[in-house]
C-alpha cells in the first residue's frame, strides 16, 4: 500500500526497483530521502521539490516519484508575470519565475521582501535565468 505523500506534490513516475537499479549498476538503492535528492540533482531541481516512496506493485518493488506543483510564471512572455507572482505570494503557492532579467529582478525585490519569512528563493545557473520560490519548511528537518 501506497503511503500518504504530503498535500502539494503528485505522482510524476513509478519504477520498479529492479529496473532503476539495473540503469544506475546499483546493488541496492538508497532511502528515500536520499533517492530523491539524487532525482533533484539529475534533473536540476530545487531541494525539497521530490517525494520518493518505495513500495510493492503486483508483487514487485517499486518506486514513485511525486513532484511538487509549481507554477511557472515567464517574465519575457507573460505581460503579467508581476500580478501572477504576487498572487502566488499572496496564496503561498510556490512558483520559479523563468527569462528573469536583471532589470526583472529589481522591479520583484520589493514586492517579495515582505514575504522572505514565508519563502526561500534561489538562483540557480544551472537551471538557466530562473528564480525559484519555495515555502520555508515548516517541519523540523
Amino acid at each position: 500500500m501506497l503511503q500518504k505523500v504530503e498535500p502539494g506534490f503528485t505522482p510524476y513516475s513509478t519504477l520498479l526497483e529492479e529496473a532503476l537499479l539495473a540503469s544506475q549498476c546499483r546493488m541496492a538503492l538508497p532511502d528515500e530521502k536520499t533517492l530523491a535528492r539524487e532525482f533533484e540533482t539529475e534533473w536540476n531541481l530545487e531541494a525539497g521539490d521530490l517525494t520518493v516512496v518505495k513500495h510493492p506493485l503486483k508483487g514487485q518493488r517499486c518506486v514513485t516519484v511525486f513532484r511538487r506543483v509549481v507554477s511557472e510564471i515567464d517574465c519575457y512572455n507573460n505581460a503579467l508575470w508581476l500580478h501572477d507572482a504576487k498572487e502566488c505570494l499572496s496564496a503561498r503557492k510556490p512558483f520559479d519565475l523563468v527569462n528573469v532579467t536583471p532589470a526583472d529582478a529589481a522591479k520583484f525585490e520589493p514586492i517579495a521582501a515582505p514575504y522572505s519569512g514565508v519563502f526561500r528563493s534561489s538562483d540557480s545557473s544551472a537551471r538557466g535565468r530562473r528564480r525559484a520560490f519555495r515555502l520555508v519548511s515548516t517541519k523540523a528537518a
